[in-house]
This record gives C-alpha cells, structure tokens and sequence, in this order.
C-alpha cells in the first residue's frame, strides 16, 4: 500500500472518529439537557406534592414552626453546660467486661453488687458539679436547639445532641447511687429529670437526633422499672405517670423524616446550583474523581440532579405520610415505598437516603416500653390504694388510667399477666407473638421468644441483696407463671 493510500485512510478513518465523537458529544449534551427538563419538571411536581400536605416543611420554615420551650429554661441549653464538667473518659469504667459481668443481666428488683457500687460512688464523685446540674432537668421537661446547618447538610454538626446520652448515662448511675443510699424522694426526682433530659431534644429534625432521644428514653424507663423495684416510698407517681404518657406519644419519627426532607432538600438545591459537589460529601468522594473522565461525568450528571431531587423529595413525602398514620401501621407503610432505583439516575439519593425503616423499628419499640411504663405506673398506683394488683387492665379505675394503651405492634390493648412475684405490662414485641409476658433477662429485645414490657415485683421481693454470682439468663428471669 503506497503512503498515499495509508495517508488518505488515516484522514478519512480520523474523520470518522471526529464525526462520532462529535454525535456521541451532541447526543449527550442534547440528553443531558433533556434529562434536565424533564427532571424539572417532576422536581415541580413533587414539591407541590410537598406543598399541598405541609406548606411550612422547608428547612427555615420548619424551624420557625417548631415548638419552643414554654416556658424558659430550655434544656437543651443545659446539656453543654453539663457536658463542660464531664471527663472525656468519666465514664470509661462502665464500660469495661468486669463491670458489665457485675451488672448486665441484674433484675431490677436487686441490688448491684458491692464491686460494681464502688465504681459507680467513685465515678460519681469526680463529677459533682455535673451531677448537680443534671438533676435541675427535673424542672425543665422541654427543650430544642437551632442546627447551624452545612451548605452539605450531611456534614451537619450535631456535637450538643451526642452529648445528651452522656448526660442520661450521668443520671443513669446517679439513679443507682441514690436507690443504694435508700433516698426514694431524690432517686424520683432524678427518675424525672433522666426523662427530661430526653425530652431536651424536642423536635429536632433529624433522624439521628430523634435516635438519640430514643435511647435516652430507654435509660430513663429502665430508671423507673428500678425505682419501683426498689421499694422506696415515691410520694407522687401520678406526675411520673403524666411524663410518661405525654412522652409516650411525641411522634419522633415523624420529627425525624420531615427534618429530612428539608435537609436533602438544600443538599440538592446547593448541588444544583454549584454550591456543594461530590467532593465535600464523604458518601459520595468515591465517585468524585478529579480526572477529566470524572469532572466529565459530574458535568453529565448535574443534568439528572432535578430529577434525582425529585426523586428523593417525592420518597420523604412518603415516608412523613407513612408517620403520620397511627404507629402500628406505620412499619408496613415505610416498607412499601420503593426505594429509588439503583441506576444511573439515582446515584446520590441511594448512597444518601438515611435507613428510615431502621428508626422506624426502633421508634415503634420505644413507644412499647413507654406505654407499658405508662400502664405499670397505674398498676402500682392501684396496688398502693387497694392493697392489691389489679385482676386486669380493666379493673383499673379511669382516674388512674383514662384507656388502655394499644400495642404499637399490632394496635390491639398492651397486655397485662398476674405471675408469683409480681405483675408484667407488655407488647408482643418486634416477633409480634405472645410470648406470654416473657422479657429478656438482659433486655435484648432480639432474643428469641420474649415480649417487651415493665415488670413490676411484689413488696417482698423489691430490693433484694445483690444476686450471689452472675447468673444465667434462667435463674434471673425464669418465664413468669400465672397466678391461679
């Protein structure tokens, strides 16, 4: 083949490629921008979705509506002062498989034993101040703090918020001392204020924060069931009974979600407007090359932004109407919004969209154990004013107990069983069977064939010596038998 000919098949064959990558290129960018139009165009329609069922549920708009601590203080300005008096590292010792082979598994009814009581007094006295402030939380049952939001949102700061359960673990072994030393007055005062300390995160709008009130939540619950279990005289129960139940219904997942909502939302809006790229979010940096493939790529896929935007907002609409239904419906109802599908065009909602289900299951568990706290506290107010456990739920006067709670589980009445040393308030838990008042010796709500509930012990087996030796599971908790 003569040079000319090998000239002029370069050109030509070089022409070709020219011509193809200038079609791809074309193809692209006319896709690119079609992609955009119509993402806009569902982006509209999911905002005015958004629109017509919660007008106010942008991020600044929903904090202006929030609910602000009536009256002053709010406790969630005491959290950081507390914290300021707190150790990195106070409370390392709880931590330690010594102390949890001490405690773990104790029923509330008995007392810890001496090894274990040493750590707590001595952990306790490094941080008097601490302690101090905390227990003022009994006379602040509100609370809600401003996020200094990130142009990001993902990236938000909630510092003040991870504090909180180190505050509800101060009280939790403030609790413990105090019943040791036999000071029922100021161990219920402190019961309180471990729920308040809860209730200092509000509605704070998001998951995560919503997660940790969920576990503050269950340390001041398992505080009551060992007050009770004590045998302590408590002057008033009826006002922790009120905190419980008003406590008992704060919809947290919806909180949470609708918090969401907004901050995806200005995640997105900044995205689209070359505020924030994929470089400053730490899901998505793999995919931030900085190559020319890569800026490439995110050039091509800021025309799909809108309408993954779209997708994301219209999947949050979802989930704020699926927890606005009643909370036994609400796990199913998460489960059937589709998830945004796993293409080309959804790459940020499905590395970024938050595990509602996950919070779901866990708001639905907390607001069990609250209800169950709520109907133990009448039970004992019954007891106290007859001499007797009720013979059922419905043998509780409606001055004690207006109704029955429902079982978030299955939305049908908590149950309630009379065994030898006691009674036990209870759902049928995340197996959603009747294990038959069964709990978990060491409340793990994920063991086998157990219920979830508040158990509440008979006047002579309340504060009992601590138990001889760690014990199995059946010699603390054996299955409760009814009572003939």
């Amino acid at each position: 083949m003569s040079s000319r000919r090998v000239l002029r098949w370069f050109r030509r064959t070089a022409i070709s490629v020219a011509v193809c990558l200038l079609v791809r290129t074309v193809w692209l960018a006319g896709e690119r921008e079609w992609d955009r139009a119509e993402g806009v165009k569902d982006l509209a329609a999911a905002v005015d979705e958004a629109d017509a069922a919660e007008p106010d549920w942008r991020w600044d708009q929903l904090n202006q509506s929030v609910r602000r601590p009536k009256p002053v203080p709010n406790g969630a300005d005491l959290i950081p002062e507390i914290k300021r008096h707190l150790p990195t590292d106070w409370h390392r010792p709880f931590g330690t498989p010594e102390f949890d082979t001490q405690t773990e598994g104790t029923p509330a009814n008995h007392l810890y034993p001496p090894e274990a009581l040493a750590v707590v007094r001595r952990q306790l006295t490094l941080v008097p101040a601490a302690v101090n402030d905390a227990e003022h939380f009994r006379d602040v049952p509100n609370g809600r703090r401003d996020l200094p939001l990130t142009a990001d949102y993902v990236s938000t700061l909630l510092t003040d918020t991870q504090y909180t359960r180190e505050v509800a673990l101060l009280l939790r072994w403030h609790v413990v001392a105090l019943l040791h030393r036999g000071d029922g007055s100021r161990t219920a005062d402190a019961v309180l204020a471990s729920l308040n300390v809860a209730r200092s995160l509000g509605d704070e709008p998001t998951l995560i924060s919503q997660l940790v009130r969920i576990a503050c939540r269950r340390i001041a619950t398992r505080n009551l069931e060992r007050l009770l279990a004590s045998g302590k005289s408590v002057a008033d129960l009826s006002q922790l009974q009120v905190a419980w139940a008003a406590e008992a219904e704060e919809p947290l997942l919806l909180f949470g979600v609708r918090g969401e909502r907004a901050g995806m939302h200005v995640l997105f809006d900044n995205m689209t407007a070359g505020v924030v790229d994929l470089s400053q979010i730490a899901e998505c940096k793999p995919m931030a090359a900085t190559d020319f493939l890569g800026r490439y790529g995110w050039w091509l896929y800021r025309g799909r932004l809108p309408g993954d935007h779209a997708c994301t907002l219209r999947y949050f609409n979802q989930a704020v109407a699926a927890a606005k239904q009643p909370i036994h419906l609400q796990t199913a109802a998460i489960a059937s919004i589709p998830l945004p599908p796993d293409d080309k065009y959804h790459i940020l909602s499905r590395n970024l969209l938050p595990a509602i289900d996950k919070v779901s299951d866990a708001h639905v568990r907390s607001t069990a154990e609250m209800r169950c706290a709520v109907v133990a506290l009448a039970c004992e107010r019954h007891r106290l004013a007859s001499g007797r456990w009720p013979v059922s739920l419905a043998d509780i006067p409606v001055n004690l107990l207006a109704a029955v709670p429902l079982d978030p589980f299955d939305g049908q009445p908590l149950r309630y069983r009379v065994v030898d040393d006691g009674v036990v308030v209870y759902s049928i838990g995340p197996n959603r069977t009747d294990d038959g008042g069964h709990l978990s010796p060491t409340d793990n709500f994920r063991d086998p064939n157990v219920d979830l509930g508040f158990r509440l012990w008979s006047p002579d087996q309340r504060g009992l010596p601590p138990l001889a030796s760690p014990a199995s599971p059946a010699e603390v908790a054996p299955p409760p038998r009814a009572t003939p």
